[in-house]
Order: C-alpha cells, then structure tokens, then sequence
C-alpha cells in the first residue's frame, strides 16, 4: 500500500454547486408563484444578491448571474395549485357570508391578490 497522496474527486463539488445554484432557482420561482410563504421581497432582495454576488458567479461558471436572475424574474409566473386551492375554499366560505354585491366583489379582489390568482 502506497502513501502517495490520491488525486482528489471533484465530483462530490460539482454536485454541491449544481445542487446550490438549483435551489436558488427553485426557490426564486416558488417565491414568485406563491408557493413560499415568507415575506416575498426580503426573498427576493437576498436571491438577488446571491446570483449579482462573486460567490454565486463562482458557482454559476460563465453564466451571468444578473443576467439569468432577470430571465427568471422575467419568467411568466402561475399560481401554485395549493394557492388555487386555498382561493377556492375561501372564496366559498365568502359566499356563505351575507356580503352585499360590492363587499362581495371586494373580498373577491383581495383574496386574488392573496393567492396571486
């Protein structure tokens, strides 16, 4: 057996990076659908950082961090089935409700900009 240092396996790092770099996107675009419940720009303010950063540059390669952060916030956004679900069952409990018309129409917009329907 031979105590010459081994060449190191640099797998494992590529998969961490690629691991990383993945989740960001993930998570910018679960945040984007309202799939994520934290407070939306706190999130996005600090992805923003992650893919403008050195470090996330490093992890990106040749990809433009900036610039795929824009693509992404550019992406056309749909809303996530949960929050699909979650309009619906406050939308009937509303119409159990005795709502004029126009408190009715009312609710309606603020719970579509809740769920971004």
């Amino acid at each position: 057996m031979s105590n010459k240092p081994q060449p190191a396996n640099t797998d494992g790092y590529y998969c961490l990076r690629d691991a990383i770099v993945l989740q960001a996107i993930k998570d910018l675009r679960n945040i984007r659908s309202g799939r994520r419940k934290e407070c939306y720009e706190a999130n996005i303010s600090e992805l923003k950082q992650f893919f403008a950063s050195e470090y996330g540059n490093v992890l990106l390669g040749r990809i433009d961090g900036e610039d795929l952060f824009e693509r992404l916030m550019n992406e056309k956004v749909t809303p996530s089935a949960s929050g699909l679900a979650q309009y619906e069952v406050a939308k009937s409990a509303l119409r159990a409700k005795n709502l004029t018309p126009k408190e009715y129409e009312a609710e309606i917009k603020k719970l579509v900009k809740k769920f971004k329907i």
